[in-house]
């Protein structure tokens, strides 16, 4: 029998803390993988859309 972990409100704090950096960066979705502190894939993505905008990154900064 499994018993349910009692820590009122113990990981509010952190809660709250992830919450704001969610809004601050815009979070809509996870997982959200953010690269280079521009570029954001969000969701379950194929390794295509990774290296697409990997490639896109390379070229740009050549």
């Amino acid at each position: 029998m499994m018993r349910a972990l009692k820590c009122d409100g113990c990981y509010k704090l952190r809660l709250d803390e992830a919450k704001k950096e969610g809004l601050k960066i815009q979070l809509t979705g996870v997982p959200t993988f953010i690269i280079n502190n521009k570029q954001k894939i969000v969701g379950a993505q194929s390794v295509t859309v990774f290296t697409d905008l990997l490639d896109k990154i390379t070229k740009v900064q050549g």
